[in-house]
């Protein structure tokens, strides 16, 4: 990892699978920078976004694949703080 990488700009995604940080990487990683870590316990990918349009943007997308993925909810970083970005919802109505 670069020494340079700057954590400002930064969105951390926590997921629960291998399998979701390809997910994540098939759809974000040519229009966004960063890195992703595996391991038995901890699966991350990270984005770096230029401003709050590209946040939202990323945001948005994220929700939608994390419907995609069958997920209710998934964690994420950002300047520190923690939030839960949950699933987009259907415009179906029941």
């Amino acid at each position: 990892m670069d020494d340079d990488y700057d954590f400002e700009d930064t969105l951390i995604f926590e997921l629960p699978a291998f399998e979701d940080v390809e997910a994540f990487n098939d759809r974000f990683r040519q229009r966004w920078e960063g890195w992703s870590h595996a391991d038995e316990d901890l699966w991350l990918f990270t984005a770096h976004v230029d401003g709050s349009g590209d946040i939202a943007t990323l945001l948005r997308e994220a929700q939608e694949l994390v419907a995609e993925l069958g997920l209710p909810s998934i964690r994420f970083c950002l300047d520190g703080r923690v939030y839960v970005l949950d699933a987009a919802r259907s415009d179906v109505a029941a």
